[in-house]
């Protein structure tokens, strides 16, 4: 995240009795929705074969390898979106162009279907040095 961007603290802010967040302030969420559109819009030549990972701030929640390296199998220019999705109500139906090697739960190789847009080249960690 850029260091002039607030963070999710500081788009919601607890209510008067302290237990459910209000709604986001609408400068810190126009300023977070103009850095995550420029991370979008980001592009990153990716191949099969590279590890990837997914960009800042598009992490998929439901994933349950989310801040793990995924491997990129396949790129499809001409894939639609994920009609699988349509039905649910909190999101639309996306483009689906990027087939990726991901770790389920288990630690089992599941592929999955990803925007491209929302991944970037993975880098591993930085190694610590205590002492």
């Amino acid at each position: 995240m850029h260091p002039n961007t607030p963070g999710i603290a500081a788009l919601l802010r607890l209510s008067s009795d302290g237990d459910a967040p209000a709604k986001p302030q609408p400068e810190a969420a126009a300023a977070t929705l103009r850095e995550r559109y420029a991370a979008l819009m980001q592009r990153h030549d990716l191949a099969p074969g590279d590890l990837v990972a997914m960009k800042p701030g598009w992490e998929c929640r439901t994933e349950p390898s989310a801040g793990l390296p995924m491997l990129l199998v396949e790129l499809d220019p001409n894939a639609g979106t994920d009609a699988s999705r349509a039905f649910e109500a909190t999101e639309m139906a996306h483009r689906c162009d990027a087939l990726c090697i991901t770790l389920g739960r288990d630690g089992d190789a599941v592929l999955r279907r990803f925007d491209s847009r929302t991944l970037m080249p993975w880098t591993a960690p930085e190694a610590r040095t205590d002492g």
